[in-house]
């Protein structure tokens, strides 16, 4: 049996169980699923034995960990019977004779027939001078239903009327149920930054009856200050996507209840990457809520730090190559809008594990075309050991393509779409930004 890694998650199963029983109940090209991915073992098993796999998980943590393992893991070049590459034809495995009394009395026993013999399914033959990379993957992750943007005037927001206010399910609002589970998970647990570190606590709310987007007034304490702040809270539904028209009216609202407000804490499962960070004198919070909240049980345990994470953006750099037919990504950081100061904070570089470029976004999905790992060789065993064994098949400079925070040249994308980034920090959680062509730089020397 093969052993692959140390333990990278909490809960991780080892790798030899999640092994043998893949063996004993699959065929090589079979289909295994695994509906608690945790740090994608059976993902990983799966790959080096051949199978073709789907893997789920609600965290983040365990979606980037396991996308990592798999990028970076090199695998055992197992012989096919057909001589090609598709595992589905059947592995060449080791045999022995099927043993009774009876087929040892019978002279014309044919020991070469398949009844007479026993395939050792984990003894395969193998080319020792070949390795593989995973197969191509895609991660996924359920499309939330974006609402159209509203209508300048209040009386057309949403599907209502000025006689019929529009319904929560009409403004994309989370239900009475998931309100009362974000406010009370919002009493216990500090809203942090992507690093862990806290920034806001709710200390006291009350309802505003006549808003509809921000539905709550909230009172916020932050480290280090005695003083208290009033802002206005906006709570999504879990299958809604916030755009940036929702938060601009949102706080809007906030600034009618209260017009001392200068904060909107805007709390979502998900985010159009152009939602602003400010609305006039009004700074946005935009602010991740974690996927245990739609779960009921999780929702009512006590506070682990993560369930509220302020949402940040890749800071980049986007020019154009000197002939003007390609371009090339700058990583700069990451930015996080830190409320305690007022200002847009930048993640270290030392942080981010790993970022992505769409080279041609098409603004609802995004498809990782280019990935780098640039503190990897560093931090990450399994990449090391990947880069070693690649070695002699890679052009001289894969090494430093592979970890930096530069991308290589790549097509403009047609059409004017723009481009999407997508950087993940070592406490696993992931930022995205749309890069528009008015945005890409003119060609330099660097």
């Amino acid at each position: 049996m093969t052993v692959r890694g140390q333990k990278r998650y909490v809960v991780q199963t080892a790798s030899s169980i999640v092994e043998r029983c893949m063996l004993m109940t699959t065929d090589p090209g079979d289909l295994v699923l695994d509906p608690t991915c945790g740090s994608g073992v059976t993902a990983d098993v799966a790959e080096e034995w051949g199978r073709r796999w789907v893997t789920i998980d609600v965290s983040r943590v365990a979606v980037a960990v396991a996308r990592q393992k798999l990028a970076t893991s090199v695998y055992t070049w197992h012989r096919t019977t057909d001589g090609g590459t598709d595992p589905a034809a059947d592995f060449v495995c080791k045999q022995m004779p099927k043993v009774s009394a009876g087929r040892l009395a019978d002279p014309n026993t044919d020991w070469n027939h398949p009844d007479n013999v026993i395939k050792l399914v984990d003894q395969t033959e193998t080319e020792p001078k070949r390795v593989r990379l995973a197969s191509p993957f895609t991660v996924e992750s359920h499309s939330p239903y974006s609402y159209l943007p509203f209508d300048a005037a209040p009386a057309s927001v949403g599907s209502g009327t000025a006689e019929t206010p529009p319904s929560a399910t009409d403004l994309g609002l989370a239900s009475g149920e998931i309100t009362g589970a974000v406010i009370d998970a919002l009493y216990r647990s500090p809203i942090c930054d992507s690093a862990g570190r806290p920034l806001l606590q709710i200390v006291d709310h009350e309802r505003w009856p006549e808003t509809h987007l921000a539905s709550h007034g909230v009172t916020c304490t932050r480290p280090g200050r005695d003083t208290e702040s009033a802002a206005g809270l906006m709570i999504a539904a879990p299958d809604a996507t916030v755009t940036a028209p929702q938060v601009s009216r949102a706080a809007v609202e906030a600034r009618q209840n209260a017009p001392d407000c200068a904060d909107l804490i805007a709390v979502g499962f998900a985010f159009d990457p152009d939602v602003p960070a400010k609305v006039g004198a009004c700074a946005v919070h935009r602010v991740v809520a974690s996927k245990d909240l739609q779960i009921p049980e999780l929702s009512k345990q006590g506070a682990d730090g993560g369930t509220f994470t302020l949402l940040g953006e890749p800071d980049c750099e986007v020019r154009r190559t000197p002939d003007g037919t390609c371009l090339v990504v700058r990583l700069l950081g990451c930015d996080t809008y830190d409320p305690s100061t007022g200002m847009v904070r930048e993640t270290n570089q030392d942080h981010i594990d790993c970022w992505m470029i769409d080279t041609d976004h098409d603004q609802m999905s995004f498809i990782a075309r280019l990935t780098y790992f640039p503190n990897g060789l560093r931090n990450d065993a399994g990449l090391k050991a990947a880069m070693r064994s690649l070695g002699p098949d890679l052009i001289p400079d894969a090494q430093s393509h592979i970890i930096s925070f530069r991308s290589q040249p790549f097509p403009i994308p047609p059409d004017g779409r723009p481009i999407a980034v997508k950087a993940i920090t070592d406490t696993g959680a992931e930022m995205n930004t749309v890069i528009h062509p008015d945005a890409w730089q003119v060609p330099t020397d660097d």
